[in-house]
């Protein structure tokens, strides 16, 4: 494509603004302790749309890699947390039938990305999935 110049999008600042509204998570939860509570950002029109647009071109690219677990169903389309239980129990099963012992360890990770670095993430998503440049600022 010699001659062709790449282009650059920008997301403009304006469209980075959301409002944010706190939502409590369980209604048995502590009305008062602000840990009882997940931020919900509204965006305005523009960026739900420019937002679904991104997803639509890099959720391909993330999931054809290599590096992308196969078994992943969280924030994906058609798995579901019951995909991941049958998953487990069939492999208990597989390991029962073949007189093998099974244990299971089984962990609370709801509020886990609440810990997640961002610089980390970022960085492994340009290291394990190739993601840089105007996609990596973007995120």
């Amino acid at each position: 494509m010699c001659g062709v110049k790449r282009r650059r999008f920008i997301f403009l600042s304006c469209f980075k603004h959301a409002s944010v509204v706190p939502v409590l998570k369980k209604p048995s939860l502590d009305k008062h302790a602000p840990s009882s509570y997940r931020a919900i950002s509204n965006l305005d029109f523009i960026s739900k749309i420019l937002e679904r647009l991104f997803l639509a071109r890099i959720q391909p690219h993330i999931t054809s890699s290599p590096s992308f677990n196969q078994l992943q169903s969280a924030y994906r389309r058609h798995h579901f947390t019951e995909t991941s239980t049958l998953h487990i129990l069939d492999s208990i099963l597989l390991s029962c039938d073949s007189g093998k012992s099974t244990i299971v360890f089984s962990l609370d990770l709801s509020a886990a990305f609440d810990t997640v670095d961002h610089q980390i993430l970022l960085s492994r998503l340009n290291t394990s999935f190739g993601i840089s440049d105007t996609t990596l600022s973007w995120l």
